[in-house]
């Protein structure tokens, strides 16, 4: 059975050490790749070491100036309120959501992070979703989004600058 869910990890090792570097090659990478035939929506992940400095500055150049047209059904979903640290393009305008959930082994924050990508989906006809999230949660997004989402997507993940 194929799967649902295609991921693709951002090859960034280039650029990775310099910020105005990695939004320059995302601002071009993004557009090119960012649609594929058949999928029903869109995971721009952007992958951060908390406090990095690198992954804070090209997360909210990106999301200041998206290089992806935001519409109707985009939408930016921030971890444990981070969303308080980056300024969002007005277009987006209310299309945020931060996610306060504290972090238990029963029911880890990735899942539900998925679980309500999920539900936006279905329910707001989301076609593009940017997530700005601690790195460590992209495959677990991704493995959730794949059990849950009937429809097909592109999950493209940018990994922390500090990733080796």
């Amino acid at each position: 059975m194929q799967a649902n869910g295609r991921y693709v990890k951002i090859e960034m090792d280039n650029v990775k050490g310099n910020a105005n570097k990695s939004v320059a090659f995302l601002n071009t990478y993004l557009p090119k790749h960012a649609t594929e035939a058949g999928s029903q929506f869109t995971v721009v992940f952007l992958g951060e070491t908390h406090g990095n400095q690198i992954d804070m500055e090209v997360t909210r150049k990106l999301l200041a100036t998206p290089p992806l047209p935001v519409n109707e059904g985009t939408f930016v979903y921030f971890e444990r309120e981070m969303g308080d640290i980056y300024p969002v393009h007005n277009d987006f305008g209310r299309r945020t959501v931060n996610e306060g959930l504290i972090l238990e082994r029963r029911y880890p924050r990735s899942v539900r992070m998925a679980e309500r990508i999920k539900n936006m989906i279905d329910f707001q006809d989301l076609t593009l979703v940017y997530i700005v999230c601690g790195s460590a949660h992209a495959t677990e997004i991704y493995d959730t989004l794949v059990k849950k989402c009937t429809g097909r997507f592109l999950f493209l993940a940018k990994m922390s600058s500090a990733e080796r």
